[in-house]
């Protein structure tokens, strides 16, 4: 009996229950300095340790959704140190107490407010659990005044258009179907019984081995690059819309909710707005705020490249540790995992392309041409190559000992039993 208990108790879907309960209490019924906020800490930071002790496969989808819930568990710590102790969010603020310096710029339909001014009505048992709930599972914070910023609208053009319901169900199911199909379809052709020599870990470093890469490792290089996370796009879009799709179908929510995800594909030419504009936001805020943090204690100027770059580097480290434990809670043995060096070099990049542009900028960037647009189309080809070069060159060192490790122990198709690919290639 208490064996079973126990596996209860420690499954994901439990944990991950019990963490955006525990913020969503602490959020709606505490105040910012309550002691009760530091001293739940270690629950979720007992969640990742849970997760790497014992992987779960959660529901008939297998693979997928324990890739989703798992990943939930491993990295909700950052939700809580972001809104439960960073900033100290409260249903009297109804929103943080602390903004650490936040860039005050909306994306032009949520209106800024000073959190540190108080509603003094007490709420109600369910108002205030409603408002708890509600900021534990929302990490862009989207048509509140403090939106994450770089959200993407339904309309780029005009930011206050909002879809009616049944086009909103109408195009996000064709969203999901065409992000399943390609999901699918790319998981079951991707075996191979190449890849144990192919994305082997002698296979990881470039420089160090230039004279012996050939044009074919280049272009795989390339390939994963481009796959991985056109697969990482679909899969994440994917879960969301699903449940943007059961919140509308069900009215929990209006459309207006469910805004975009991802930003536009026509800014992917520079590695800064890959990871600023067109990426997910949903960690924004919660890698955000501890370098902020950091920043203020270590009394960096609020402004100048020293401490740009240094909460640069404090995201992306921080973003890669959280990967790391990721990749540890769905079977990837935590050393093993490129995760936080693959994140922490994307400073150097980002720092790499911001040198180049202000030397142009410096030297040519004065120079006005007769075509100006045929200028920036051209910036934008140079940009589009520097952005694929980069990331060819450094996704291997994430992405290979993932592909490599599910080589030495398949676990079936990403999709379990719902795996339409997998079923027809068996048959064929």
């Amino acid at each position: 009996m208490l064996a079973i208990l126990s596996s209860v108790a420690t499954h994901p879907l439990i944990i991950v229950a019990g963490e955006i309960t525990l913020a969503a209490i602490l959020i709606g019924f505490t105040s910012p300095g309550s002691f009760w906020r530091i001293a739940t800490l270690p629950f979720p930071l007992w969640a990742i340790w849970i997760g790497m002790q014992e992987r779960h496969v959660v529901g008939p989808a297998g693979n997928m959704i324990n890739l989703f819930i798992i990943g939930h568990q491993a990295t909700y710590f950052l939700d809580y140190i972001d809104v439960v102790l960073l900033r100290k969010w409260t249903f009297e603020a109804r929103g943080p107490t602390d903004t650490l310096n936040r860039d005050s710029r909306a994306n032009g339909t949520a209106l800024k407010t000073d959190g540190s001014k108080t509603n003094k009505s007490p709420g109600s048992f369910r108002s205030r659990l409603a408002f708890g709930f509600q900021t534990a599972t929302s990490r862009r914070h989207i048509n509140t005044p403090y939106e994450t910023k770089n959200c993407p609208h339904f309309s780029a053009e005009d930011k206050s258009y909002v879809p009616s319901r049944s086009r909103y169900m109408l195009r996000t199911l064709g969203s999901v179907v065409a992000c399943y199909l390609f999901v699918d379809i790319n998981d079951a052709t991707s075996l191979s019984g190449e890849n144990a020599r192919l994305f082997a870990p002698d296979q990881i470093p470039f420089f160090f081995r230039l004279g012996s890469v050939t044009i074919d490792q280049i272009a795989l290089r390339l390939v994963i690059a481009v796959m991985v996370w056109a697969a990482t796009y679909c899969l994440i879009r994917m879960a969301y819309d699903m449940v943007g799709i059961a919140a509308v179908s069900l009215r929990i929510t209006g459309v207006r909710s469910w805004r975009p995800l991802f930003g536009s594909v026509w800014d992917l030419y520079t590695l800064r707005r890959f990871w600023g504009n067109f990426w997910h936001q949903m960690l924004r805020d919660p890698l955000s705020s501890p370098a902020k943090a950091i920043a203020r204690i270590l009394r960096l100027p609020d402004t100048g490249i020293f401490q740009r770059y240094t909460k640069t580097a404090i995201i992306f480290s921080s973003s890669g540790l959280a990967h790391q434990f990721h990749d540890a809670t769905v079977g990837l043995p935590f050393a093993e995992s490129g995760a936080i060096r693959f994140f922490a070099v994307q400073t150097v990049g980002i720092m790499l392309e911001d040198a180049v542009q202000t030397i142009w900028d410096g030297g040519f960037g004065r120079r006005k041409s007769q075509n100006q647009t045929g200028t920036v189309r051209w910036k934008k080809m140079v940009g589009v190559i520097w952005l694929w070069a980069w990331l060819a060159w450094s996704v291997p060192v994430w992405v290979y000992p993932a592909i490599y490790d599910r080589t030495k122990r398949e676990q079936g198709p990403l999709m379990g039993p719902f795996s339409l690919s997998r079923w027809f290639l068996s048959r064929s």
